[in-house]
Formats: C-alpha cells, sequence, structure tokens
C-alpha cells in the first residue's frame, strides 16, 4: 500500500484506474476540492488516513463532501491555521448564510482552543 497525493494527477488518469490507485492508498492527501472531483464520484468508501492541508481555507460544506466518502474505519486529518486566510466567498448572501464558515473554525469555537504544532 502506498500513500498518494492526487491533487496533481487524477484528472489525467482514466476512470478505472484513478478510482483503483486511490483504494490501494493508506493514506491519501490533497485538497478538499480534489476529493470533490466529479472522477472520485463512483469511489468506494475510503478506509484509510485522509490529510487534508490548507484545510481554513475550505467551506464546510466542502469539508463535508470528503467526510461523505469517508468508511466508517477512515480517518480525516485537517490541518491549518485558523488566524490566516479563510474561504473566499463572494456572494454576500451566501456569507450571510454561512457559508463562509469551516470545519476547523467550528471546533476551535466549541473547544475554547485549538492544538498548535
Amino acid at each position: 500500500r502506498q500513500n498518494t497525493s492526487f491533487d496533481h494527477w487524477v484528472s489525467s488518469l482514466p476512470q478505472n484506474q484513478i478510482a483503483e490507485t486511490i483504494q490501494q492508498a493508506d493514506i491519501l492527501t490533497g485538497t478538499s476540492s480534489a476529493f470533490g472531483m466529479p472522477q472520485l464520484d463512483k469511489l468506494q468508501r475510503l478506509g484509510c488516513l485522509v490529510v487534508i492541508d490548507e484545510a481554513t481555507q475550505d467551506p464546510e460544506l466542502d469539508e463535508i463532501q470528503v467526510l461523505n466518502k469517508l468508511a466508517m474505519d477512515g480517518q480525516l486529518v485537517l490541518i491549518g491555521d485558523t488566524q490566516q486566510l479563510g474561504p473566499c466567498v463572494q456572494s454576500m448572501d451566501a456569507r450571510n448564510r454561512g457559508a463562509d464558515s469551516t470545519i476547523m473554525h467550528r471546533i476551535e469555537m466549541h473547544a475554547g482552543h485549538y492544538v498548535k504544532a
């Protein structure tokens, strides 16, 4: 098994190779937008460790789409700094409805603190 980062190659592989490669990985790294690519819609649940870097730039809905692809035994690690750039949401209406919130911000608000490296 292998550690697979697929942001840079997922769109160039044939559909059958994408699923096969990802299903063989123990650890997947990438962005939440890469995990939301249409090529992954038919993918079986991910029973591995998924690491999302710069997660504080991802709207909560993007992170939820990654969670929806995890198997019950899968794990998700979100890495990011809530004091840096957040999601870029241009629509004021969408912002007013919470589209610029992140899971990390929600955790920080409820926990009152977060783990720093």
